[in-house]
């Protein structure tokens, strides 16, 4: 057999998870057999590729659902499989004569024998087996969703955090890696903002419309995983538009690229030579500091540096550190206000206090505040608790536990937010985002009354099964109204 360099892996161990579902191809024996994790959501293709007079050697690849149905139907290669990202690492593995698994090596793609590289010609020419075809049946949903992962996965956008030396105690932390997605995410949705009201501001009668469309659009936004690595954190973020709903249909298709024209407008884009990207000429310095800010506070992280894939290639380009000089360019400095200033800058405040249990804050001295106040925070994201609203009708209406709305800044708006009933929405100002909030409560109470006539009248009038489980968890939180 060829020599193959690579890492050593316990063979034994990895085909002792694995369950055989068929044989694809067979020649004096199976030359590339389907196998599966116990729990059938990973599927692996062993590939026939050297033997001896001791051992059969396997390219063992990694493939989707999909890609599997894909390949069956002559849609796509084993070539194809091989180069998804998947399988930038490949295992080689050695069987003997009763088929025992021995001999794993661990193999990065770009080091595997030229010879065991599936050729690009390598499709599938025979028919389907009957087995298979009841098996895709069978998994017909699991192959829409899995179809649909796939194309997130093909706009992705990959990032790949390093330690600065490769040591131990050196690794990412779980800090750093939660802190850089969290910092991407407020990044991207403030670009998402100078975006989009640039972009489409015009398709809107007034304002109130406008914000109502941004809010769905920004809810979106925050990048999902759809792909990561093992060891040195690695991870490729896409953007989700199935959800959005009744909202303009070029705004969608912009949506479906806006992380990718992100990347090239805060990640690769050369400051030093450049000075701003067309595509943020209009932005304000406050929607530039609220982009800008995250990814030079990433660029300068003391324990480690991040690269990205180049589009349509497999290199990567390393995040240069940000200079004072290039941050003030990017992220231009607060202007210190002056008294005659009538614009008000406002920013969250969150404070910690200790209080006797019980205790009604509105009802201390100034002094009982300044005792009781433990920290004072400042930043783009808080919380506040809801424990009820009034309704249209002036109705007070309480909820057996309160609830924690997401509130944070983004950009030169205010956005609050409680996923569970899928409410989102923008106001100026932190008040007016609680503001626009209470409303939308108000509207869910109202859907939610009609909802519970139609179930008295035997009538239908849900949208949907998850507007029904918003209106049900609605419903459990409410107690009974008060005057």
């Amino acid at each position: 057999m060829k020599t193959q360099s690579g890492w050593p892996l316990s063979a034994e161990a990895f085909a002792s998870g694995l369950v055989k579902q068929g044989d694809l191809i067979q020649y004096d024996g199976p030359i590339l057999s389907h196998y599966t994790s116990r729990s059938k959501k990973k599927h692996y293709l062993f590939s026939w590729v050297d033997y001896d007079e001791t051992y059969n050697r396997w390219l063992v690849l990694e493939a989707t659902l999909v890609q599997l149905y894909d390949y069956l139907t002559n849609a796509i290669s084993l070539a194809d499989i091989f180069e998804d990202g998947y399988n930038n690492r490949v295992i080689l593995l050695h069987t003997d004569a009763s088929g025992t698994c021995s001999n794993g090596l661990l193999v990065p793609a770009d080091e595997l024998v030229a010879d065991y590289q599936p050729d690009a010609d390598s499709y599938y020419e025979l028919a389907m087996p009957a087995s298979y075809e009841r098996y895709f049946e069978n998994a017909k949903t699991d192959i829409e969703f899995a179809g649909h992962l796939q194309n997130l996965r093909a706009e992705a956008v990959r990032f790949r955090l390093a330690p600065f030396e490769n040591r131990f105690a050196s690794t990412i932390g779980a800090g750093d890696i939660g802190g850089f997605l969290q910092r991407v995410t407020r990044s991207f949705k403030s670009y998402v903002e100078v975006r989009f009201l640039f972009l489409f501001s015009g398709l809107f009668r007034g304002e109130e419309q406008m914000l109502s469309a941004l809010s769905k659009v920004l809810n979106m936004a925050e990048p999902r995983s759809v792909f990561t690595k093992h060891g040195s954190f690695e991870i490729d973020l896409a953007v989700d538009i199935l959800p959005l709903i009744q909202v303009d249909s070029a705004i969608i298709d912009w949506q479906k690229q806006a992380l990718q024209e992100y990347k090239r407008d805060v990640f690769d884009f050369d400051f030093a030579t450049n000075g701003r990207p067309l595509n943020l000429l209009n932005a304000t310095d406050e929607q530039l500091r609220a982009i800008y800010l995250p990814l030079i506070q990433i660029a300068n992280n003391p324990n480690y540096y991040v690269e990205t894939r180049i589009e349509k290639q497999t290199d990567y380009q390393v995040l240069k550190p940000v200079s004072r000089a290039i941050s003030r360019q990017i992220a231009p400095a607060k202007p210190k206000t002056e008294e005659t200033d009538v614009a008000i800058e406002t920013e969250l405040t969150n404070v910690l206090l200790e209080l006797q249990k019980g205790q009604d804050i509105r009802n201390i001295s100034l002094t009982q505040l300044r005792r009781a106040m433990i920290s004072v925070s400042t930043g783009d994201q808080s919380s506040s608790t809801v424990s009820g609203f009034r309704t249209a009708e002036g109705q007070v209406l309480e909820f057996s536990e309160s609830i924690d709305v997401s509130l944070s800044r983004i950009g030169d708006l205010y956005q609050a937010s409680y996923t569970p009933w899928d409410i989102s929405v923008l106001g100026a100002t932190g008040k007016a985002a609680m503001d626009a909030f209470y409303n939308e409560l108000r509207k869910l109470y109202a859907r939610f009354q009609r909802n519970q006539e139609d179930r008295q009248e035997q009538r239908g009038g849900l949208r949907s099964e998850r507007e029904g489980r918003i209106l049900d968890a609605f419903g459990e939180l409410l107690v009974s109204p008060s005057l």
